[in-house]
């Protein structure tokens, strides 16, 4: 048994995609009896993505698409340290959260505002109070979805911003 690293191919030309992008959809290269086992999924997105199969002994590997014939000690080698750089799934889940929570927030209040919002609550104004509350339910969200198993990244319940930039500057007399 043969144990390969290979990539897509056009479906029409055979050619592979390292060398050209395929135009016509991709197809897995044409080696008799080829299975495929795994990919390397720690580098994606990438333009040529690479898979990891087998082959009968008797099979001809000299076809566009296969990048390498490897031993069974470096293939195994080989996939043990794809599955050591694949990040684990509670990793997944808490950089989801992380992402959707920060996304709800700063699509209402930007970086810049920010800064207006502490200067506010400093000094205690309420517009700047109830936006810095709002900001609050969102990550207080976060963290008790982080804490528990929850893969919930809908923040909407928040709903919107309570005060807009302009409605803060005034209370902040700008």
């Amino acid at each position: 048994m043969k144990h390969l690293k290979f990539t897509y191919v056009d479906a029409t030309t055979g050619v592979s995609v390292a060398a050209e992008p395929a135009m016509n959809g991709t197809k897995f290269p044409a080696v008799p009896g080829l299975a495929f086992a795994w990919a390397r999924e720690s580098a994606y997105p990438t333009p040529v993505p690479e898979f990891f199969g087998t082959c009968p002994d008797a099979s001809p590997t000299q076809v566009d698409g296969v990048l390498g014939v490897f031993s069974q000690s470096d293939w195994d080698q080989m996939q043990a340290d794809e599955m050591r750089a694949r990040p684990d799934p509670e990793s997944k889940r808490i950089a989801a959260l992380w992402q959707a929570a920060h996304e709800y927030e700063y699509a209402q209040v930007s970086g810049s505002a920010i800064g207006l919002l502490a200067i506010g609550v400093l000094q205690g104004l309420p517009k700047c109070l109830a936006v810095q509350g709002w900001i609050k339910s969102i990550w207080t969200a976060y963290y008790e979805r982080k804490s528990g198993t929850s893969a919930d990244t809908d923040f909407s319940f928040a709903g919107a911003c309570p005060h807009s930039i302009p409605e803060l500057m005034v209370e902040l007399g700008l």
